[in-house]
């Protein structure tokens, strides 16, 4: 089982491709929740009508780490646990090689995909230099 947690606020257009998204290429067994810090009307009520998703709504925006350190502090969180942003979509087969890495590596505590601009064209990184030879590694894509 993995838990996938979407951090959301006031984004209703990046979201619903976010949620599409894990839905429609996510494979193995998971929980998908939004965690909404707060947003406007408009974006409250369309989370509380999608099915799938387990709905955490904040009643104040608690900012990037709060918000995900309260959803760690829940007793019945998963072993794999996936942080996505709502501007971010996936690929068919995104997880898989992530997990796979997790259960074959156990000194791993993190692992993240490729990131690539919708364009295509730019190869983002959580800082650093960029492996420009990762693209054929098979390490999943993510556009953002």
């Amino acid at each position: 089982m993995v838990d996938i947690a979407i951090l959301s606020w006031n984004s209703l257009d990046t979201l619903a491709y976010a949620i599409e998204s894990v839905k429609r290429y996510t494979k193995p067994e998971h929980r998908l929740f939004v965690i909404d810090n707060n947003s406007d009307q408009t974006v409250q009520e369309w989370l509380k009508l999608q099915k799938g998703i387990e709905l955490i709504q904040n009643t104040e925006n608690k900012l990037f780490t709060n918000a995900y350190a309260d959803f760690f502090d829940r007793k019945d969180i998963s072993e794999f646990v996936v942080l996505m942003n709502n501007d971010c979509m996936v690929e068919p087969n995104w997880l898989e090689p992530l997990l796979e890495h997790m259960e074959k590596n156990a000194n791993a505590g993190i692992v993240a995909p490729q990131l690539i601009s919708m364009d295509g064209q730019q190869i983002a990184n959580a800082g650093g230099l960029p492996d420009f030879y990762s693209h054929k590694s098979g390490i999943p894509n993510v556009h953002f």
